[in-house]
């Protein structure tokens, strides 16, 4: 079985070491950066990912960079943005056709992957092929 620490969310388990650190308590915490404890607790918890902005003002208050909160959402941002800047080079051009989002679950090691094109049949099977694998890992 495995520990229950190690099922937590990256950015859950960076959390529950900076308040440690701080040797300040959740709701301190949270009140310093705006936001509720129970919205901390369950950022902690791994129930809840914080979003962007509020990753941004708990790096600030911990006097840290995002990233050592949230690696991935930093990534997936970066990935965001270069994207933007291809689509602005490329105006006539239509938009990629899929989309990369964090997963719903929280997990780090996941993405929510959407898909919209014409592919060959073959490509299309080979997709759906991987794509239950994962679900079945």
């Amino acid at each position: 079985m495995m520990d229950e620490e190690e099922t937590l969310p990256e950015w859950a388990r960076r959390l529950q070491e900076l308040t440690e650190q701080s040797g300040l308590s959740q709701a301190e915490l949270a009140r310093r950066a705006g936001i509720s404890r129970d919205t901390y607790n369950r950022y902690c918890r791994g129930l809840t990912r914080p979003p962007r902005q509020k990753v941004l003002a708990l790096a600030s208050l911990f006097g840290i960079e995002d990233r050592e909160i949230d690696p991935v959402q930093v990534r997936l941002e970066a990935l965001r943005r270069e994207t933007g800047k291809a689509e602005a080079a490329r105006r006539d051009h239509p938009a990629p056709p899929y989309l990369l989002s964090p997963p719903v679950s929280g997990d780090p090691g996941m993405m929510h992957l959407r898909l919209d094109a014409d592919i060959r049949i073959e490509t299309a099977l080979r997709i759906v092929e991987l794509l239950n694998r994962e679900s079945s890992s």
